[in-house]
């Protein structure tokens, strides 16, 4: 579950970094925590599972205090429901271009009045321990939704899909923005850093936190300079693919 300290930092100016999860063990995700991430997400987008496996993986972040959030394979809102219900206190949802989208994600996260999800006791409601106007209320007041931002035409209504209510982050995701622009993998063009500067300023004007990712240091550090704040970094698989590499290579000399 996510706290409200969680939210409170992005209010407060912080910067938040942490990782993907793309790999089904729970090890993983304790370790991420352990390193001092500041949160981990649940990959069930490009990652092997759905929800089965973010259930252990949420599990494996409580156990370490570490705000997870699950990045959720569609936009309907019958799979929003079903992650939410098993415990993840947020969501990330790809591919949404229009603020029509947006409006229908952040509807999926939360109950009537704010909301339009479907109401069940699960693990999210403590398995039926929390009485039901507490759940009610925990999950209106602490659900957190992030919206992806990565088509040309998602950035042509990035000020109304910033501007939607309910939605409380919007992330940029720069590989397949520079798929929709025609220059894929070429993250730092100049294209590209030209849209993801208009991004950037649409969504601090909107009171929204301003998330991307960076697949190096280098690429976080200048978009913390932009006001990005929360910078998902790599992935389990980026992490262990490149020490692998250069312990092979240290060792052979």
């Amino acid at each position: 579950m996510l706290t409200d300290t969680f939210i409170k930092r992005f209010k407060a100016g912080e910067t938040l970094y942490g990782p993907f999860a793309e790999l089904d063990n729970g090890n993983v995700v304790e370790i991420f925590g352990l390193a001092g991430f500041d949160f981990v997400i649940i990959d069930c987008e490009h990652g092997p599972g759905g929800p089965g496996f973010a259930l252990d993986m949420l599990r494996a972040a409580d156990c370490r205090n570490l705000p997870a959030i699950v990045r959720v394979p569609n936009t309907l809102p019958s799979t929003i429901l079903k992650f939410m219900d098993i415990g993840s206190g947020g969501v990330m949802v790809p591919l949404v271009h229009t603020p029509a989208l947006a409006r229908q994600v952040a509807e999926a996260a939360r109950y009537c009045p704010s909301g339009k999800r479907g109401f069940a006791t699960m693990r999210a409601a403590d398995w039926g321990f929390l009485d039901v106007p507490s759940h009610i209320a925990r999950t209106n007041s602490k659900a957190f939704v992030m919206v992806q931002a990565e088509s040309v035409e998602s950035i042509e209504n990035i000020d109304a899909i910033a501007g939607t209510d309910g939605v409380d982050a919007v992330f940029i995701g720069t590989f397949d923005l520079s798929q929709s622009m025609g220059i894929p993998g070429q993250v730092n063009d100049p294209k590209m850093a030209a849209a993801i500067e208009k991004a950037v300023k649409a969504i601090k004007k909107a009171g929204k936190v301003p998330g991307i990712y960076a697949g190096t240091v280098e690429n976080a550090k200048r978009y913390v300079g932009l006001g990005f704040q929360f910078i998902a970094y790599s992935s389990d698989v980026g992490m262990m693919v490149n020490a692998a590499r250069e312990t092979a290579k240290a060792l052979k000399g």
